[in-house]
């Protein structure tokens, strides 16, 4: 699995998570081994990707590259294939960076890092 990851180019954050990151050196997104239910989550964490990283397309194809490595099919939590003209539709996180922007907090900024710890 180890080999996977890396082949994707995603670090290791400890505890089963790993995080791909900008060239700039922003998160992108994160992705966690969630054991209890054989499964592998791939998380934009909002607070602390900035909304001009918020790209599904990257978020998607490298969940599809994991799959195919495993020999796996790609889900969303709520049972509907992923891909196809659908992508744009999956966790929708423009609402997320609005209420981040009302609050006074730029996501990926040093104080939104700091409050979402």
């Amino acid at each position: 699995m180890s080999g996977i990851v890396r082949h994707l180019g995603l670090s290791d954050r400890g505890n089963g998570r790993y995080e791909a990151f900008a060239d700039s050196g922003d998160s992108l997104f994160a992705l966690a081994f969630n054991k209890p239910r054989d499964q592998i989550d791939f998380v934009l964490d909002v607070p602390r990707t900035a909304e001009q990283y918020e790209d599904l397309g990257r978020r998607v194809a490298c969940a599809q590259s994991m799959a195919q490595a495993l020999g796996a099919s790609g889900r969303q939590r709520r049972p509907r294939a992923v891909g196809g003209h659908d992508r744009h539709r999956i966790a929708p996180a423009g609402h997320r960076y609005a209420e981040l922007s009302q609050a006074g907090l730029t996501a990926g900024g040093a104080a939104a890092l700091r409050v979402f710890r």
